[in-house]
């Protein structure tokens, strides 16, 4: 089941706002203005949390980080494990404790990940759409997105 994402934001330089909305499994909207402006936030299982964008990209860091921690510990890469894992092929309960918390980072990782992706493509679709000023954005190679 897919909800809603709302976003509003605000340019501080030409006091414009936009709404634009995003379809994704969560439940997200942002504050224009007050204390608030910019915060990102979630509703998951009926609890709303507060995110930013610093804080998804705070998350991958660490995340990246620990990952890299099992990943030199157990000589295996993160997808490599999670695939084993979700098969029920790892470990006879030896390692259950590590295992599941690498799983966790994994899991969190891969939702930050679909979250920063999903919202910077609907942020380039707005920027695209925006009729007072030109955007285009190339990639390395020179073609445009």
């Amino acid at each position: 089941m897919t909800t809603t994402m709302l976003v509003q934001e605000s340019d501080s330089r030409t006091n414009r706002g936009h709404c634009f909305s995003l379809d994704f499994p969560l439940q997200c909207w942002c504050i224009s203005g007050g204390p608030l402006a910019g915060d990102l936030f979630v509703e998951e299982a009926n609890n709303i949390t507060q995110i930013t964008l610093s804080d998804i990209l705070d998350d991958l860091r660490a995340a990246d980080q620990t990952l890299r921690k099992f990943e030199q510990r157990y000589w295996m890469s993160s997808d490599v494990f999670y695939n084993l894992y979700s098969q029920g092929r790892l470990d006879d309960g030896e390692n259950r404790e590590d295992f599941s918390e690498w799983a966790g980072f994994y899991k969190v990782k891969q939702h930050r990940e679909e979250l920063l992706r999903k919202f910077s493509e609907q942020r380039l679709r707005q920027l695209r759409d925006d009729g007072d000023r030109e955007f285009v954005l190339r990639t390395v190679g020179g073609k445009q997105l």
